[in-house]
């Protein structure tokens, strides 16, 4: 997390606290006002409250490869899911949308 205020041109938090648990992450940044990085869906109802705000950088490590196996033949969903995945997630729109 240092590497990635020092490129965006902060200085970075003087106190660190290691926790994989995304609980205990979540109330150390809402109540105790300390720094965690988070995916956006860990945190929507903090962010839609206004308790935790989105810094305004990218972390390196957000994009990440998925797979998806399927052990029967695909439905037209299903199809249409991992044709979604394929073409890239910016064109992945809700399905019930249409």
């Amino acid at each position: 997390m240092e590497s990635l205020f020092v490129a965006n041109g902060m200085e970075p938090p003087n106190v660190f606290i290691e926790s994989d648990d995304v609980a205990t992450r979540r109330a150390l940044t809402t109540f105790a006002g300390l720094l965690s990085v988070f995916r956006p869906d860990q945190v929507e109802s903090e962010l839609r409250a206004g308790l935790v705000t989105r810094l305004p950088f990218r972390w390196p490590h957000s994009v990440r490869s998925i797979a998806a196996i399927r052990r029967v033949p695909h439905t037209p969903t299903s199809s249409d899911l991992v044709q979604r995945l394929r073409t890239g997630l910016e064109a992945l729109t809700p399905l019930n949308a249409s």
